[in-house]
């Protein structure tokens, strides 16, 4: 059953910007391919949509992944329009949209960048499997003190919700020791699995941690809170006193 989909640009940056700030909280990913993600393949498909249909409403089935020809296919219904069907081949990086059996593209586009830093964050995710930082749970208090207070969250008692990946990118729970060895007044810290099926909650994620070649670690750490929300990468060294934040790279806002 198609989906309504949202406005051409806006599902594109919607897409990307929660990929963003949910990814530590996913749990691993089965080694490739698909290199990409099933959810971001309709946005990386939108320049060639765009030339098949200038209706920014469209109806959408779900990406769907084909192993023998390693390529991705999506049907796109407009709101006033002929129906027809995205491929993104995962190969080459080539978009095409064209419509039902036929195979001459009407419009076209590439993938190959989205596909080469899939590629390449697949590969420092190995190498951080390899390559294990120590002494994680110091990581993450180190991380969890720089984070506080996120500058778009209020201020005063509230209750974060944490989600964590290890150095195999799995996403784990510690034990209860763990949380109580946070300290940060006026917040309570909740593994995401306790999280109540509602909005507006505010989530910590943190996710694996990725060997530098100077010997330091980049650990990506996003956080949410209602609709809004902020990604950031921490480069991070290990010392005899334990961890410390070296320096922050701002990611997306959403």
């Amino acid at each position: 059953m198609p989906t309504k989909a949202l406005p051409l640009k806006a599902l594109a940056h919607a897409t990307v910007a929660a990929m963003l700030l949910t990814a530590p909280m996913l749990h691993a990913r089965e080694a490739p391919p698909p290199w990409l993600r099933k959810g971001l393949v309709p946005s990386l498909m939108m320049e060639a949509v765009d030339q098949v249909s200038g209706d920014s409403m469209l109806n959408a089935t779900p990406a769907t992944y084909d192993v023998a020809t390693q390529s991705w296919s999506v049907t796109f219904i407009p709101v006033n329009g002929t129906p027809f069907i995205g491929t993104l081949d995962e190969t080459t990086g080539k978009v095409c949209a064209h419509r039902p059996n036929e195979t001459e593209c009407l419009g076209r586009g590439s993938a190959k960048l989205s596909l080469d830093l899939a590629k390449a964050s697949y590969a420092r995710q190995e190498e951080g499997r390899r390559n294990p930082a120590p002494d994680i749970e110091d990581l993450w208090r180190a991380v969890i003190r720089y984070a506080q207070p996120p500058e778009h969250m209020p201020s005063g008692p509230r209750t974060i919700y944490l989600a964590l990946k290890d150095t195999n990118d799995e996403r784990v729970v510690p034990a209860a020791s763990f949380f109580d060895s946070i300290h940060v007044d006026g917040v309570a810290f909740v593994p995401a699995g306790k999280a109540p099926d509602t909005r507006h909650l505010a989530w910590l994620t943190i996710g694996q941690p990725l060997p530098r070649p100077d010997g330091d670690y980049d650990v990506t750490y996003g956080q949410v809170s209602g609709i809004g929300g902020q990604s950031s990468t921490l480069r991070m060294t290990h010392t005899t006193a334990g961890w410390r934040v070296v320096s922050r790279q701002q990611g997306d806002m959403m």
